[in-house]
This record gives structure tokens, sequence and C-alpha cells, in this order.
């Protein structure tokens, strides 16, 4: 019976050791895990993280604008646009750069 015991032992440390090795722990590297997806991205370093806050912004404006003549539509963006230099004058952040609303379709 001892020797059953040893040997169970012995097989879940077997187990264990054969995992830490299979997860890489004893490699002292670190790998990069998908590199195949790490190689697909474009201009991955012009990505950045966005607030919620102006892409829900952003979907209310498109709810409200369909349906709307051309100057109402220009009307709201112009709206949107003075509400969020209020919003980084009062939180003290740097206004970002306006980029032009693109052109609707025709």
């Amino acid at each position: 019976m001892k020797i059953l015991r040893v040997c169970f032992f012995l097989l879940i440390l077997a187990n264990v050791a054969f995992l830490a090795w299979s997860l890489g722990y004893f490699d002292g590297t670190v790998e990069i895990h998908e590199p195949h997806r790490l190689a697909q991205q474009l201009n991955a370093e012009k990505m950045r993280i966005v607030d919620e806050k102006p892409v829900r912004e952003a979907a209310t404006a498109c709810s409200r604008v369909s349906g709307l003549t051309q100057a109402a539509v220009e009307q709201q963006e112009e709206q949107i646009i003075a509400r969020r230099k209020l919003e980084q004058q009062a939180s003290g952040q740097a206004p970002e750069p306006e980029t032009p609303p693109p052109a609707p379709p025709k």
C-alpha cells in the first residue's frame, strides 16, 4: 500500500511539472501568444483606448439625425462639438483637434 501512495504522489508531481512546462514556466522567456494575430494587425500603433461617453453621444446623435435636413444635421453637429469643447474646458483637458465630419452620401 505504501508503494501505491508513493506512485500516486509521484504521478501527481509529474502532472504538475508537465503542466508548468507546457505553460512555459521553465522557459525563462516571455512568449507572445498567438503571434499570427499580432502580425495581422493593421496600424497597431494608431490604436487608442476611447471613453464610452463619446461613442454613446455619437450613437445618440446618429439616431437623432435621421430624417433631418442637411442644415439641421449641420446644426446638430455644431452643437455636439460645442458641448464637447465646454466639457473639455470644464475638466481641464486639452481640446482635441477638430476633424471635419464625413460628407453625407448623395
